[in-house]
């Protein structure tokens, strides 16, 4: 979720391992930049829970991508990619 909404490749210049290490053992994840819809970085977070029983299932995160669509502002977020091209989050 980190990607689609940044349009970047997180950790850049981390080594492999030094990256899993960080991920598996320390909990190292992207930080989401300011401006961000707080709903969508909310459910990134619920999603990396070390514990899975604390991760939300497919259908609780389809159900909140639907009312996202069908019952929010339109667009979440927009960022402008290139010159023209914009990469946007609904």
């Amino acid at each position: 979720m980190w990607e689609l909404l940044t349009c970047e490749k997180p950790f850049r210049g981390l080594l492999e391992y030094d990256l899993v290490t960080g991920v598996c053992d320390k909990g190292l994840r992207p930080i989401f930049p300011p401006g961000s819809p707080a709903s969508y970085a909310t459910l990134a977070q619920q999603c990396w829970a070390n514990d899975p029983a604390q991760r939300p299932t497919a259908a609780q995160v389809c159900a909140l991508v639907w009312e996202w669509a069908c019952c929010s502002s339109p667009l979440l977020f927009c960022r402008t990619h290139g010159m023209s091209e914009h990469v946007c989050v609904w």
